[in-house]
């Protein structure tokens, strides 16, 4: 069994990335932090003795879910379990963002989430 988490390098994400790995799923772990992904695969696997498998990527981009879907495609992967974990915010007014920002936020917490989770079920 094989379990995709999605901003599972840190916080909230590595927990769940922990609670599986102790229930003896293997892992891709999604991140856009490399510095995070390299902290935490090694010693996950190493401590549940599991799978690890790291991807880098910013889901915050157009297309990011369909691209994740053709990388689990390329390594003929297909999770067992989805933990659509990654999201971002920013602090302060929301009419004090950017356009920008806003769309990198949709994009992370809605629309790269709707196609991940249309796709892998």
């Amino acid at each position: 069994m094989i379990a995709l988490v999605t901003g599972g390098s840190s916080g909230i994400g590595l927990e769940f990335s922990r609670q599986l790995a102790a229930k003896g799923y293997d892992l891709i772990i999604v991140s856009n932090i490399q510095e995070q992904l390299d902290n935490v695969c090694g010693p996950l696997a190493e401590e549940f003795g599991v799978k690890v498998i790291p991807h880098f990527q910013n889901l915050a981009v157009a297309n990011a879910a369909e691209e994740l879907l053709a990388w689990c495609d390329s390594i003929s992967v297909l999770p067992d379990v989805l933990i659509n974990n990654a999201g971002i915010s920013y602090l302060g007014l929301l009419t004090d963002m950017t356009p920008a920002q806003w769309n990198e936020m949709l994009t992370t917490n809605l629309t790269s989430l709707y196609h991940t989770c249309h796709e892998i079920v």
